[in-house]
């Protein structure tokens, strides 16, 4: 995220913000009685209770790892005056703290892969005092230590207790206190005064000093006393890191125009609003190779929102899984680094850390020594200034990048032609009106019958524009409707009819009904009477009426040519009448 943009406060901006806070403060602190910070309660799995195992907590605050065997005091039974039931009942409580252990370290693994929080803690003396309701009483935990549970063995049976990190005030405990009672601890100094580390870098406490300097703080609640008791549970209280920032910070939350607009501030929005501005992915082609450090591969859009982070943009990044956001984070992470930014990056889950910090490490990145994995309550101080004192020698080592200028040239070089070929493959051309990646994709969408080995160039081709493309399409999609007919085979006496538009169909139609409602009709009447009195039989088809018609028409040549009295002789005198104009001849 950009830095904080910074507005004026004014009494309208703080009693929103402050009401906000207020809101947000109570969403995260579970006031009720199942929070088991404010009241445990015993259970029947998921509780190890070590108040009498004084030897045993002893030695886990030293920083010893405890078996079974070592959580359970075999002398309490030594006075039993039969050996056999002493040994069994040791036996029924080891058993016993065997199944704790393992459903505590079930449910603290269920908590960390579920809810990306350590919740196993060691918890030292228990603060009680009456609730003003009248329930149940307070029954808090005061002093709780990050524990863990090793299995080891191929089994996994052998189970190890330790304490992982540094003891910490409840700080469910010190928020009801000051907001109920005005009762506030400062719970650094608590711990300074009560403990501190050892040569070896372990952290130790005073639990005894712990109790004695809150009951004193605590002197105003009515029958408030601290317990010793200690107790192996799982607690949850990652949320009250966030109460304490919210409570801490409300100057420095309340000057923030995010924070400010998320609170409801219709001018803050305004502004937030008023100051976006907009990057076209094309645009980032034309930015300087040198400006860009990104350690991972990133598409136009991705990059597209890292350099809008880079201008002050606030931005959210939504997506399905699979498509890119904890890579987009890293790279925006790399480039953040690389400007000179601070970056916290915080995250609900600690597989959502898991992932950018795997990404940063990874040696093709090499980023490890710029990550600060301060997730979970077993980060120790010592573990810290570790990871400090690594970063900071990597660094003072690190050696300049060489040929990074002539990378960058060729990078850009590399780039302009591919942007070049892209420009030319998507540009429309004439006269298809299409580009080269749309005429591929639906020359690949053809179906394998329609390939054909035809190839169109010059004249042929530029003839061939989208209208025609269109009249083509049509034309084949009305010869594949009717085949005989396109093809002329059709024995219909339409065929090969030479009826091109509309108004020539209309002109045949016309005629066609007009020699069948008047034309034949009377054409039938004529014939009729012919056929009667040349007493001939009449033709039953059109060819025999044609050839009829064609007799007719000779006949008539025939009376045309001749003259009458041909017709009215007789053949002997035809004949006689050729022979004597043959002698005449």
């Amino acid at each position: 995220m950009p830095e904080p943009q910074s507005i004026d406060l004014n009494q309208e901006i703080r009693r929103i913000v402050d009401a906000a806070l207020g809101v947000w403060t109570r969403r995260l602190i579970d006031h009720s009685r199942a929070n088991s910070l404010l009241f445990y309660r015993d259970l029947k799995v998921g509780t190890l209770d070590l108040t009498a195992e004084t030897e045993a907590v002893g030695r886990l605050l030293a920083g010893e790892k405890l078996t079974v065997e070592s959580l359970v005091s075999g002398g309490r039974y030594a006075e039993s005056p039969d050996l056999v039931v002493a040994t069994r009942a040791e036996a029924e409580v080891r058993q016993k703290v065997r199944s704790a252990l393992v459903a505590l370290q079930r449910k603290a693994l269920s908590n960390l892969e579920e809810k990306g929080i350590e919740t196993l803690h060691v918890a030292m003396g228990m603060a009680t005092w009456p609730a003003s309701d009248g329930g149940r009483s307070y029954d808090a935990p005061v002093l709780l230590l990050p524990a863990r549970i090793e299995a080891r063995g191929r089994a996994g049976d052998d189970l190890r207790l330790a304490v992982a990190g540094d003891p910490q005030v409840n700080p469910v405990l010190l928020y009801v206190l000051e907001e109920n009672y005005a009762i506030r601890i400062n719970a650094s100094a608590v711990l300074s005064e009560c403990g501190g580390e050892d040569e070896s870098g372990q952290w130790r406490i005073d639990p005894q000093g712990v109790f004695a300097r809150i009951e004193r703080a605590a002197t105003t609640v009515p029958a408030f006393k601290v317990t010793r008791r200690v107790i192996l549970a799982n607690f949850q209280f990652a949320k009250m890191a966030m109460v304490e920032d919210l409570k801490r910070n409300g100057d420095t939350i309340a000057s923030s125009a995010v924070v400010a607009a998320v609170a409801g501030h219709s001018t803050s929005r305004q502004k937030l609003a008023q100051a976006v501005i907009g990057i076209e992915p094309a645009q980032l082609d034309g930015r300087p190779a040198s400006d860009d450090y990104l350690v991972l591969d990133a598409d136009s859009t991705q990059h597209r929102a890292i350099v809008l982070v880079g201008k002050g943009q606030n931005g959210v990044v939504q997506g399905p899984p699979g498509t890119g956001k904890s890579q987009t984070i890293s790279n925006l992470i790399a480039q953040s680094v690389a400007e000179g930014r601070r970056v916290l990056f915080v995250a609900e889950k600690r597989a959502a850390l898991d992932a950018i910090i795997k990404r940063l490490t990874h040696p093709d990145v090499g980023l490890g020594h710029l990550v600060l994995d301060l997730h979970g309550a077993s980060v120790s101080r010592k573990e810290v200034m570790a990871q400090l004192a690594h970063a900071l020698e990597q660094i003072r080592n690190a050696l300049p990048a060489d040929g990074a200028e002539a990378v960058h040239r060729e990078f850009e070089a590399r780039r302009k032609q591919l942007n070049e070929h892209a420009r030319r493959v998507n540009e429309i051309r004439q006269p298809t009106g299409l580009s080269v990646n749309q005429i591929v994709g639906r020359l690949l969408r053809l179906p394998p019958a329609a390939k054909s080995a035809l190839r169109l160039r010059g004249k042929p081709l530029a003839a061939l524009t989208a209208e025609r493309a269109d009249e083509v399409k049509q034309q084949i999609l009305e010869g594949a409707a009717n085949p005989t007919l396109f093809l002329g085979t059709d024995p219909s006496p339409w065929n090969n009819a030479d009826i091109r538009d509309g108004r020539r169909a209309q002109d045949a139609l016309d005629l066609a009904t007009r020699a069948a409602n008047e034309l034949w009709p009377d054409f039938e009447r004529l014939l009729g009477q012919v056929v009667n009195r040349l007493d001939v039989r009449s033709p039953s088809t059109l060819d025999e009426v044609a050839s009829f018609l064609a007799v007719l028409r000779d006949a008539r040549g025939i009376r045309q040519q001749y003259g009458t009295e041909i017709f009215s002789s007789q053949p002997g005198d035809l004949g006689s009448s050729r022979q004597g104009c043959e002698s005449w001849g």
